[in-house]
């Protein structure tokens, strides 16, 4: 991830402190997809406002 994938959490509400932590993951793509961070950034609640 990159310093874009930071601003973008942290537009979505993340801490600084966690949106630097999760951004620098050496994690893939699909393991990314499967842990905390979409789980806490997008939200069912964020979906159905987005349509």
């Amino acid at each position: 991830m990159s310093k874009k994938a930071s601003d973008s959490m942290i537009r979505l509400g993340i801490t600084y402190r966690q949106a630097y932590a999760w951004s620098r993951t050496r994690m893939g793509d699909w393991a990314v997809a499967q842990s905390p961070i979409l789980d806490t950034t997008i939200t069912i609640s964020r979906l159905k406002r987005k349509g």
